[in-house]
């Protein structure tokens, strides 16, 4: 595993700065603010040489193109920008279909008045 001068700054940068943060959410326990530091830092380097041996990359796709691209001195060009498909509202053809079947099969019903009820007499 080749590791670059950048390389090891990032991992020491990324192990310190997990280091103290897991020393403030962690409060009370702990190794003291070095001590944090310290394992944070042996922790980031066991990862960037665990992580790749089984097959976890950090960056994937489109943040890794333009990550290795410019590492490699390239332009980077914004890619052609497609045109949207066109949506269809669902809810909307849903409610247009059920009008027209309820249309063509429902015929009016004629109003009718009801009539009030009779009024009971009381036996008595």
């Amino acid at each position: 595993m080749y590791l670059s001068g950048e390389s090891i700054l990032i991992i020491l940068f990324v192990g310190l700065v997990a280091g103290w943060l897991a020393g403030k959410i962690v409060q009370g326990t702990g190794f003291g603010l070095i001590g944090d530091i310290a394992i944070g830092i042996v922790g980031a380097f066991i990862a960037s040489w665990l992580l790749p041996r089984l097959g976890i990359g950090l960056g994937v796709g489109l943040v890794r193109a333009i990550i290795d691209a410019k590492i490699a001195g390239k332009e980077i060009v914004a890619p052609a920008v497609e045109t949207p498909a066109r949506v269809v509202n669902l809810m909307e053809a849903l409610k247009k279909s059920l009008d027209t079947v309820s249309r063509a099969k429902k015929t009016p019903a004629k109003a009718s008045i009801a009539k009030p009820a009779a009024k009971r007499r009381r036996a008595g």
